[in-house]
């Protein structure tokens, strides 16, 4: 071990404290005195020499000749032995010989390895390329030191140069290649030309991310010194260029690179440090109340309140909505941004970003891909997928498959609300291996229920009460025309009273306006039984599901099915249909509409209004159904699979990202991706890219609200 010195008394007094409290006795200690100025080295340095004769010598060099060639001087004095460089600055813990050891034998052409530090490039942790002279707040060395340890994998990353601050050299680099190179005297640049010299002869430089030592940096120069060393690092940075003109350009790509085995294992020694930062990406959700809302609004409780949540937990909305959605989540998340908030963060911000709902534009993946370190997505249904009406045109419908493709194929995670759902990708030939998918199902027992509720103001045009209700938007999949056949069909069975009431808003692409119009023309004998209340909000709400004498809910397929569980937390039995998952999580204890014939339907439906047993019944089965679906029992599920995907090793998102291009016939920019490049986007970049993502979209409303952004941010308001 060896230890240049020039001055810095405090530094090197702690420094060989450290070497001698934490490192084996039978390794030898070598001090190296560039003829400090200052006496009291000298001083040291022979009592030192005096006290430990058999593990430490100090040697003074008569005249002042820099770093390099103190270091090449122990090069020559140490053969044949390997050399480890400590600078005179670092504190060391313990068994950290023992760990630089093990990483240097990890492989026969290993030329040098380096530690983690606090000041160190590249290799700086907590926070990436960010060096600072101090410890996380409140940590010992020993606890960092240990903290990641426990979280390495021993990946031992390759990286393109060692950095100096504390350095191991295998003899077998130094004796092929040679030692430090004079032109880089007194010091600055060294250890890259050596590096490069030894990677151009096969040999490779790793980092021990299992070791975490401090250094206080560059703390031995003046401001004199600091200026003479700046003028001469100029000048060994361009002989570097000179030399090896690769070296920029790969340094660069390797501190930025998103997805690597050096950002995975500087992520893990992070997290073990500070707080793990995940945020739900909430930006999808409108002021419209509707089945994907409700979910997002109660994951992001139930995540917040969770007992065993990972750290800190933070709510991305659109721009704008920041107040409204403080009132709805209050103050259970550590924050909520806006988009516009978001882009003066640091890129990535998060180890972890998790959209509650599937992606429906491609800068939403892209800001998935740009905001984290690694996404989950969770995929309702495959219902806009398979079905084209949903779409505004066959080119847009074609655009969201892909993306869906895309994005299931590139996420780290990916989450399902029914094993339905699961088996209908797989029948759409979207089959995301396991180990990356997992089941969330939704919880029932939603917060709202709590709330109070209100009699919608239309509501008193009906003339007739009881009431039918189907609730939800008026997808066709909703099949909101045959309950209109069916209660055409039960008016014609009996004499019930009541009325059929609809609530829910209305879409603009694949709605069933147009076909229930035409049987309500039909059906001007009962038109005053029938009501539209269209949108109602969530008191409005919680009042029709409590009320209703009898919910229906024929839809022909879902994802979930919240709507049968709301009504009987109210005390109201539904009737669904037994398709795709509704089946799957209702059980087969329950009464269903085995078809869609009106006729039969209208019979059931007869049959649960007259039986006041018969309803409960449906009720109190539902309820029980609905015990396996709590929100606390949700957030545990999603939590663990969340600390699963951060805890996963990286995959290769570029490599499927050409492939992925390459399928839609593009041409693919290597090695410079968004992904590799969006932690350099300036501001201007990011608001243009934008632009254009909306301009390729063909979504004119989203092409004019990008547009207004930008010339709000270059003009001002």
């Amino acid at each position: 071990m060896v230890v240049p010195i020039f001055n810095a008394f405090d530094d090197v007094t702690e420094c060989v404290d450290s070497l001698l409290a934490n490192t084996e006795s039978n390794a030898p200690i070598l001090l190296i005195d560039d003829c400090s100025t200052d006496a009291r080295i000298q001083q040291l340095g022979e009592f030192l020499a005096s006290a430990y004769p058999s593990r430490l010598t100090y040697v003074r060099k008569d005249n002042n000749s820099g770093f390099v060639g103190s270091v090449n001087l122990a090069f020559e004095a140490t053969h044949p032995r390997d050399v480890v460089v400590v600078n005179s600055d670092v504190i060391l813990p313990s068994r950290w010989l023992e760990r630089l050891h093990s990483a240097a034998y990890v492989r026969t052409n290993v030329a040098t390895v380096t530690p983690f530090t606090n000041h160190g490039t590249m290799v700086s942790i907590p926070y990436r390329n960010r060096p600072s002279g101090d410890l996380p707040d409140g940590l010992s060395l020993s606890e960092v030191d240990a903290r990641v340890e426990r979280a390495s994998l021993r990946q031992y990353p390759p990286i393109p140069t060692a950095i100096g601050h504390c350095t191991y050299f295998r003899r077998t680099v130094l004796d092929v290649i040679g030692y430090f190179d004079e032109a880089f005297a007194p010091g600055y640049g060294e250890e890259v030309d050596f590096s490069q010299r030894a990677v151009a002869h096969g040999f490779i430089n790793i980092v021990a991310d299992d070791l975490f030592v401090h250094h206080k940096g560059s703390r031995s120069f003046d401001a004199a010194g600091r200026l003479r060393r700046e003028k001469i690092q100029i000048e060994h940075e361009k002989l570097i260029h000179e030399r090896y003109p690769w070296y920029t350009a790969w340094m660069r790509a390797e501190s930025n690179a998103r997805y690597s085995p050096l950002a995975d294992a500087i992520s893990r020694a992070r997290r073990s440090l500070l707080p793990v930062r995940v945020a739900i990406d909430a930006t999808y959700l409108a002021p419209t109340t509707t089945g994907t809302s409700v979910v997002a609004i109660e994951m992001i409780r139930a995540l917040a309140s969770a007992p065993q949540r990972l750290g800190e937990m933070f709510v991305i909305v659109r721009n704008g909505a920041t107040s409204a959605f403080k009132a709805r989540v209050g103050d259970v998340v550590d924050g909520v941004c806006a988009l516009d908030e978001l882009e003066q963060m640091d890129a990535p911000t998060f180890d972890l970003v998790f959209r509650p709902a599937q992606v429906q534009r491609s800068e939403e993946l892209m800001r998935l891909q740009t905001i984290a370190e690694k996404f989950v997505v969770f995929q309702l249904d495959f219902i806009a997928y398979a079905n084209p009406a949903y779409a505004s045109s066959y080119e847009a419908w074609m655009e969201y498959r892909r993306l869906t493709k895309e994005t299931l194929s590139i996420a780290d995670g990916v989450g399902y609300l029914s094993r339905d759902v699961v088996v209908d990708g797989i029948r759409h030939g979207l089959t995301v291996p396991e180990s990356r998918t997992c089941v969330f199902h939704s919880g029932v027992d939603h917060f709202f229920h709590l709330s109070g509720d209100q009699t919608p103001p239309s509501f008193s045009r009906l003339k007739s009460t009881p009431f039918l209700l189907v609730l939800g938007t008026n997808f066709r999949h909703k099949n909101r025309v045959h309950a209109l056949l069916v209660f055409e069909q039960l008016l014609k069975l009996t004499d019930w009273p009541g009325s059929l009431v609809f609530a829910g808003p209305q879409v603009s692409h694949g709605g069933s306006i147009s076909e229930e119009q035409l049987v309500k023309e039909r059906l001007t004998a009962i038109a005053d039984r029938i009501l539209d209340l269209g949108e109602v909000n969530e008191g409005e709400k919680a009042w029709l599901l409590k009320n209703a004498a009898l919910v229906l809910y024929p839809s022909v397929c879902e994802g979930f099915g919240l709507i049968p569980f709301e009504a009987a937390a109210y005390g109201t039995a539904t009737i669904p249909a037994r398709s795709t998952s509704l089946q799957e999580l209702l059980g087969e204890d329950i009464f269903y509409f085995d078809t869609f014939d009106p006729g039969k339907n209208a019979v059931l439906i007869n049959q649960m209004l007259t039986n006041s047993e018969m309803k409960l019944r449906q009720i109190q089965k539902i309820l029980l159904r609905g015990e396996q679906y709590r929100w606390s029992s949700v957030a545990d599920t999603v939590w663990q699979f969340l600390q699963r995907t951060i805890d996963a090793p990286p995959r290769a998102h570029l490599i499927r990202q050409e492939l992925t291009a390459k399928n839609r016939n593009e041409t693919v920019m290597a090695p410079k991706t968004f992904q590799e490049s969006a932690p350099l986007l300036t501001r201007w970049q990011r608001r243009i890219r934008k632009i254009w993502t909306a301009l390729k979209s063909g979504d004119v409303r989203n092409i004019w609200f990008e547009f207004r952004q930008y010339l709000r941010w270059k003009l001002g308001p």
